[in-house]
């Protein structure tokens, strides 16, 4: 079953998306602060990990370069939420190294068309 890490600030969209992954089997480890997420990716290594951007210590873009070194396999996938998503902004993500973004909420539909389960 997938591991992944959720890094989310907001407690409801947390358990929300906590609880859309977990329909699928996936398993989920929640933390809210970039910081968090820097020691348990220090510890643990994860196939797929959701980034909210609005992070209330790292942006979530100084994040996802960090997300990488930490996390050097091709095969994790970073995905980018956030509320205000833009085609300039959904571009600095995919450069800044996330492989998709979407606007909040993630749905069980983003997830069907992402993995194909």
């Amino acid at each position: 079953q997938p591991k992944t890490l959720i890094i989310e600030d907001t407690k409801l969209a947390a358990i929300a998306l906590k609880g859309l992954l977990s329909k699928k089997n996936f398993e989920s480890t929640l933390v809210e602060t970039g910081n968090d997420a820097l020691d348990i990716l220090k510890k643990e290594n994860f196939d797929i990990i959701f980034l909210d951007l609005g992070l209330p210590d790292i942006d979530g873009m100084e994040l996802l370069p960090k997300i990488r070194n930490h996390q050097p396999s091709k095969n994790t996938v970073v995905i980018v939420l956030s509320g205000h998503i833009n085609p300039e902004l959904q571009k600095k993500c995919m450069t800044h190294g996330a492989d998709a973004v979407f606007t909040k909420p993630f749905t069980i539909d983003h997830l069907n068309n992402l993995f194909s389960v």
